[in-house]
């Protein structure tokens, strides 16, 4: 409440759902000094936690304080193997990232994102300009009012033709 009223940040935590509305996982942002919270906001340093349905951790996202540019790391938090990083690219009119992933323990470049500032979809694309997949904020009229009256959004992920098992790939991330 006191982030509505006062735009106080807190940390953040989601529940992430399969396409049946059925729980596949947390995330939840670990603690940070408030301080820098509530000065830096978005270009804050975090670290959050991808956490099964029973709570177990299984991978750890990072990202330092940034001026323009942000770098976000994922690791697996068994392991402490990097799964990839996603790059902030400056540009004055877009939002540009470079997705890199982890290859036989090399990063690779396997998609870029280029949308307008403002986008409620983000477009991912290999490097034949080809979407493979999608992360897109649902617009229905019950997240509407969701996001108009709270600090909830519903994000839907949909990967082009690729085969996602629904049990396990996560389809839907919903923000509390």
């Amino acid at each position: 409440m006191a982030n509505l009223v006062m735009g106080f940040e807190q940390r953040n935590k989601y529940t992430i759902l399969n396409l049946r509305g059925e729980v596949v996982g947390h995330i939840e942002e670990s603690g940070s000094n408030i301080v820098v919270r509530q000065l830096l906001r978005k270009r804050r340093p975090f670290t959050a936690q991808v956490l099964s349905p029973h709570g177990e951790p299984l991978l750890e996202i990072h990202r330092p304080m940034y001026l323009l540019n942000s770098k976000t790391v994922v690791k697996d938090c068994s392991s402490g193997i990097d799964y990839g990083e996603v790059l902030q690219r400056f540009h004055l009119l877009q939002r540009e990232y470079d997705v890199f992933t982890a290859k036989e323990g090399n990063l690779m470049q396997s998609s870029y994102v280029k949308e307008w500032p403002l986008s409620w979809r983000f477009h991912f694309c290999d490097e034949n300009d080809r979407v493979c997949a999608v992360v897109d904020k649902s617009y229905t009229m019950q997240n509407f009012l969701r996001d108009m009256f709270g600090e909830a959004s519903v994000y839907a992920v949909n990967f082009a033709n690729v085969i996602v098992d629904s049990d396990r790939g996560m389809s839907n991330v919903a923000g509390s």
